[in-house]
């Protein structure tokens, strides 16, 4: 019996038995400073922690028609782990030797201005300008 209880015990501490994901939902809109919205045969916005380590991962997603997103790190919808973000967006008409439609600016990581901080018991909901090249 103390046999079992102990694999029991084991199981559960590998697997997260009855823990719940420490994920958040986040979501959001990209727009340029007119109002209307990047368009691109590809468009994403990416989430890079500021700060490396363990636990930490970044999160991405797809920019709809309406700029919207929903960012996801292991599966659609998940969200992203708390933390502070520096923010990517990347928009390109033609692949993959295509036009970037956003500033350079947005698509990296070290020159971004664009920031989030995701945190439990917030809405997590961020609106982001960006400006063409």
């Amino acid at each position: 019996m103390k046999r079992l209880c102990l694999f029991s015990l084991v199981a559960c501490s590998l697997t997260g038995c009855g823990q719940t994901s420490s994920h958040l939902p986040v979501t959001g809109i990209v727009k340029f400073s007119d109002g209307t919205v990047p368009k691109g045969d590809i468009a994403s916005i990416t989430f890079q922690p500021t700060a490396a380590g363990p636990g930490t991962k970044g999160a991405s997603g797809n920019i709809g028609a309406d700029g919207s997103f929903e960012l996801r790190t292991v599966k659609p919808g998940d969200g992203a782990l708390p933390g502070d973000y520096r923010v990517t967006v990347h928009v390109m008409q033609g692949y993959p030797d295509g036009k970037s439609m956003v500033a350079d600016i947005y698509t990296r990581a070290s020159a971004t201005p664009l920031n989030a901080t995701v945190a439990a018991g917030a809405e997590n909901h961020f609106d982001f300008t960006v400006e063409r090249p």
